[in-house]
């Protein structure tokens, strides 16, 4: 399961709310373990699933009509369903006795409640047929419009209602294990993907290449590409290298900063290596941001600050030789989306708590340089923390 149903009634007793709207790809999928096709790939369609204030009862799940086969076919199709908008299927006649399982239920969803014209009139529909007025919502704004949220309280009873995404981030902070278990393979399948450029690298190779090797494999291992950020030689300065027809030559630095999804959760993790010969230079800077990263690592447990691990890791960069070293965080939240709190940032005062998963990183940019980053998954232990990555975070040579 992903939904954290202890974590969601904490928070919603914290803030008094009811109901509970999710309106973006990431928290729907996050509810009901559903993926809309075109919630995650078309900006504007909208899918939405509501908690209730039944804690027993499974969301209510608000989708376009054309979408009731993707119901059926990840086996969501328990969830109370509302239907929008127009799609047309034929529906072929055939005896009873030869009737498909799947088309038996598509029947039977098709003539569910709806189709409503759009998502909104679904949602107060739903409202008014559960009887629900006179209670306080929180609704997800991201992934709809103000005009959702004066639909409601003008055509509901007394209903407050409030932004919601915030309570989403809040609560999806602390991982269940299903979720946790997506991260790791995540993260794995981008370490074997990292894996295999480097058994191919070569002098003359482009960067270009090495991002067709990485992406392959992370389609190969089961993965679908996200985060595609490989520079070498003085290309790797840059924050976000988009792989270019630039090659690899003796002494480069090659930073990899990759991530994928993996049934929609997402990793994402940095290593470099120097390819040939590797200078003084490469050598102490690095182990300057691995050593700040160790500080920040040794610091994890339940109830320190995310301030605190940003200054852990800072201080320690400093004093292992970079003392001009800036960075304005140090890490992040990770999950069902790249970023999400806590943001290891100064001044930052969320407590860390058991089964939140973070990145810590500690990235080093120099123009006319090079870029040197090492970036590591954890999850936070009642004892400490469960690095999720397994790869060697030493200094990595590689020799043609």
């Amino acid at each position: 399961m992903l939904l954290n149903e202890s974590r969601v009634r904490e928070v919603l007793e914290r803030y008094q709310i009811d109901i509970l709207v999710a309106t973006t790809p990431e928290n729907v999928t996050y509810c009901t373990d559903f993926w809309s096709l075109g919630h995650w790939l078309l900006p504007g369609v909208e899918c939405y699933a509501v908690l209730t204030p039944d804690r027993s009862q499974a969301p209510y799940l608000i989708l376009s009509q054309g979408e009731l086969d993707l119901l059926i076919e990840q086996g969501a199709d328990h969830l109370a369903t509302f239907t929008y908008g127009t799609f047309y299927y034929e529906m072929a006649k055939v005896k009873k006795s030869d009737q498909t399982s799947d088309s038996s239920l598509f029947e039977r969803l098709t003539v569910s409640d709806g189709p409503y014209r759009n998502a909104q009139e679904a949602l107060v529909s739903l409202f008014h047929n559960r009887g629900w007025s006179n209670l306080s919502v929180a609704l997800d704004e991201r992934g709809t419009t103000p005009s959702t949220f004066s639909m409601l309280e003008n055509k509901i009873d007394n209903l407050k209602v409030r932004p919601g995404y915030a309570l989403f981030q809040e609560i999806r902070a602390v991982k269940t294990p299903e979720e946790i278990e997506r991260i790791r393979e995540a993260t794995r399948i981008t370490e074997r993907a990292i894996e295999a450029v480097l058994a191919e690298v070569h002098v003359g190779m482009t960067e270009k290449e090495m991002a067709k090797v990485f992406n392959m494999t992370v389609i190969k291992e089961g993965g679908t590409p996200l985060l595609t950020v490989i520079g070498c030689g003085e290309h790797s300065a840059l924050g976000n290298a988009i792989p270019s027809d630039r090659k690899v030559r003796k002494g480069d630095i090659i930073r990899f900063d990759v991530g994928c999804r993996y049934k929609q959760y997402c990793s994402d993790i940095a290593r470099i290596v120097v390819f040939g010969t590797a200078t003084a230079k490469q050598r102490s800077y690095y182990q300057a941001i691995l050593e700040g990263e160790n500080q920040a690592l040794g610091l994890v447990e339940p109830g320190v600050t995310a301030g605190a691990i940003y200054q852990a890791a800072l201080e320690g960069v400093r004093r292992a030789g970079i003392s001009h070293y800036r960075r304005h965080h140090v890490g992040h939240g990770i999950g069902i989306e790249v970023y999400g709190p806590p943001l290891l940032a100064p001044d930052n005062s969320m407590p860390l708590e058991a089964s939140m998963v973070l990145n810590i990183e500690t990235p080093y940019y120099e123009l006319g340089f090079g870029g040197l980053q090492v970036e590591d998954t954890l999850v936070v232990t009642e004892q400490g923390y469960e690095l999720l990555t397994e790869s060697s975070r030493d200094f990595r040579l590689i020799i043609d």
